[in-house]
This record gives C-alpha cells, sequence and structure tokens, in this order.
C-alpha cells in the first residue's frame, strides 16, 4: 500500500513586525484517493463471406454478406465495387461531456444501422463471451465483438467487392473478395434474357442440354384387326 503524498507549504505573513514578511514552512500529508476504468482491447479482425459462399452467384440477386469478429468496437465501415465506394456506414458516434468536477471526457455511442435509408444493408453489433477460434488461426486469439454486414449490388461477371472496417482505435483493416456474377442459359447457348452465349462464356451459367424423344407411332390396319377376331372366335370355338 502506497503512503499518503506528503505537500510542503510556504505561507508569508505581510504583516508580522519587522521590515520584511515571516516566512513559515510546514509538511502535511494529505490522503488522495483516485479511481478509473480503462477499456482494453486487441487489435485482431477475422472476415468470413457469407454469401455467396461458393464465390459465384445468380445476376439478379448479387449480395456480399461478410461476418466480421473483431476484438475491438467498430466505428465506421466502408463497402467498394471495383474500387469505388458503394457503402459508407458509422456504427458509432462520440459525445464529449463534462462531469461533476468539470473534467471532459470521451463517451462512445452505438448509431442506429441506417445507411443513407437502406434497408439491404444493416449492421448488428453482439457483444459475446470470448470466443476462441483454435482451429482458424495458428496462434490462439479471442474475440468479444460479432459484426455482420449484408449489401446489395449490380453487375455482371467477374465484381471486386471490398469491406474496409476501422475500430474506434482508428486501426483499420481490409477485406477483398472476387465474385462472380452469371446469367442462366437455355442448353448452353441462349440466356435467361434471350441473347446468344458470348465467348466469355464466364457471364453465362453452363446449362445441361435436353435431348428431344421421339414419339413412335404404331399402324394397325383393318385386316389385321380382323384376322385377329377371327383367331379370338375360333380359340373359343375349338375349346367347345
Amino acid at each position: 500500500m502506497c503512503n499518503n503524498p506528503i505537500f510542503t507549504y510556504s505561507i508569508s505573513n505581510p504583516e508580522s513586525p519587522g521590515c520584511s514578511p515571516a516566512y513559515s514552512n510546514f509538511t502535511a500529508p494529505v490522503p488522495i484517493l483516485t479511481h478509473n476504468s480503462f477499456f482494453v482491447a486487441g487489435k485482431n479482425k477475422l472476415f468470413f463471406l457469407h454469401a455467396p459462399i461458393l464465390r459465384e452467384q445468380w445476376y439478379r440477386n448479387n449480395k456480399f454478406d461478410v461476418i466480421v469478429l473483431s476484438q475491438a468496437p467498430l466505428y465506421h465501415v466502408e463497402t467498394y465495387l471495383n474500387g469505388n465506394i458503394s457503402k459508407n456506414l458509422s456504427i458509432r458516434n462520440f459525445d464529449i461531456v463534462s462531469d461533476g468536477y468539470g473534467i471532459q471526457y470521451i463517451l462512445s455511442n452505438v448509431s442506429n444501422s441506417t445507411c443513407e435509408s437502406d434497408s439491404q444493408y444493416q449492421e448488428s453489433e453482439v457483444l459475446a463471451g470470448a470466443v476462441t477460434p483454435t482451429q482458424l488461426e495458428q496462434d490462439s486469439h479471442s474475440f468479444a465483438y460479432i459484426y455482420e454486414f449484408n449489401s446489395t449490388y449490380d453487375g455482371l461477371g467477374m465484381n471486386t467487392l471490398s469491406l474496409i472496417v476501422t475500430d474506434y482505435f482508428l486501426d483499420s483493416e481490409e477485406h477483398q473478395e472476387e465474385i462472380l456474377s452469371r446469367r442462366l442459359s437455355y442448353d448452353s447457348s441462349i440466356t435467361e434474357t434471350g441473347d446468344l452465349v458470348s465467348s466469355n462464356i464466364s457471364n453465362s451459367r453452363p446449362s445441361i442440354a435436353f435431348r428431344n424423344d421421339k414419339l413412335n407411332i404404331f399402324h394397325i390396319s383393318l385386316g389385321l384387326v380382323g384376322l385377329m377376331l377371327i383367331l379370338v372366335f375360333a380359340n373359343v370355338w375349338i375349346r367347345r
């Protein structure tokens, strides 16, 4: 246990008799107690592509859904499509407040999950217990925050999608994916939009060729029908 700090005071008495003020020194211990709590977090983050899991999808329903495990709460998120920013989201805002002693400090608040009134792009923050993905990384790290970011986009063919997250210690990290968007096709020659499949087959999903079966038609003549009737009656007559 630490001892109380000792302060030395020098007191001047200008009304003391004589030509100059009288000074007196004395020391006194002053008890001081201070208490502060500090949030400590790491900088590690893990990214998982949630959809499309195979990095290939139907171009009419393009998705870029990413799950992020973070050791620190996130502050800002940006999504890029082929190098151009497409979504911009602030998860937290910061206020400067003063306590009863006039001491100012920063207060972090979780913002509403809105992004340009786009209901397709939402975020959720869950403070969970320590998660140790021992099978996902070489080293053992614990992650306290789980996020899921969902977004959609328009585009055919190969597209580069990026997600840049920044925690409230201003430490940023980027996750990038190459995702192929394709059209459906019929017999690998006609696309769902009625166009011919071009030489760039990656824009269209190949299909299984259909085999056209022919209906076999049997022609039965009246003579053959008469002969069969005669044989039936003859068989019945002989048995009698």
